[in-house]
């Protein structure tokens, strides 16, 4: 009976110092991004998710995100406008800790930076003439046709190994390739259908024009959609955004923000 309550005594022990260094470990975590806050390079260039005010802030779905993540990790966090081009060089220069800049996950990316979980996707989307086509599969029809699509993108990519019969124009901008639409000079555009419908279909521009078929889920063969970047080898924060997404998805929080922006489910395939 001794030994018995002596073994007990050692267990309770053990798993009181075990629960005492973990929550030493999380509040030191904390403290750290409460003294300096965790600076998170954004671009305010891809309405609904982000936009640049004429004060220089940037407003939109992302950085509510953000601030709900914050708000999870206990951290104090600091939005740091970026160029799009810098963010990368800037994270892995020490001058941010993470970005939230609409970021898809690539293989190409995966070897300069750390992500998250995915905490949005955005399905893809063909475009042409309303009434032009019903579907667009692969096939040697598509020889004939031509494509608009952002250059160096996940959806370049994805039309390369999926869609090789049909040639690509590679445009600079999403604007761009409905202008390829509206000029002639492309068959079809395959963008966002987020931006497709926000910035072309409910315009006079795009009253000629619809969606073909239903919207395309890539997989790029990185697990897709778009995550946190951090640095690489920064496992805390990576951890701690990781978290921060699940608990902002499960209390419904998530898709209240995403409701005052968008009228469809960003992460349906999470």
């Amino acid at each position: 009976m001794a030994n018995a309550k002596k073994s007990l005594r050692k267990l309770l022990v053990f798993t009181l110092a075990a629960g005492m260094i973990g929550a030493l470990s999380l509040a030191a975590w904390q403290w750290r991004y409460w003294i300096k806050p965790i600076r998170i390079g954004v671009e305010g260039g891809y309405p609904p998710f982000s936009k640049k005010e004429a004060d220089g802030s940037v407003t939109g779905l992302e950085i509510d995100w953000a601030n709900l993540f914050c708000a999870r990790m206990r951290a104090r966090c600091e939005l740091v406008p970026t160029e799009f081009d810098s963010l990368i060089p800037d994270l892995q220069a020490g001058r941010i800790d993470a970005i939230m800049a609409s970021l898809s996950i690539t293989e190409k990316r995966l070897k300069q930076v750390d992500f998250s979980q995915s905490y949005y996707s955005v399905p893809s989307a063909w475009i042409a003439k309303r009434g032009a086509y019903q579907f667009v599969l692969p096939g040697e029809w598509l020889g004939t046709k031509k494509v608009a699509v952002l250059k160096g993108s996940p959806r370049e990519q994805w039309l390369v190994e999926n869609y090789r019969n049909l040639e690509r124009k590679a445009v600079s901008s999403e604007a761009d390739a409905y202008k390829a639409l509206s000029d002639g000079s492309a068959d079809f555009a395959f963008t966002s259908i987020l931006v497709a419908k926000t910035k072309f279909l409910g315009t006079p521009e795009g009253a000629g024009f619809e969606v073909v078929g239903n919207p395309t889920w890539l997989n790029t063969g990185a697990g897709g959609g778009v995550g946190v970047a951090v640095r690489k080898g920064d496992v805390d924060m990576k951890k701690a955004f990781d978290k921060a997404i699940a608990a902002t998805i499960r209390s419904g929080e998530y898709k209240q923000a995403a409701a005052r922006y968008v009228d469809f489910d960003l992460n349906e395939r999470m």
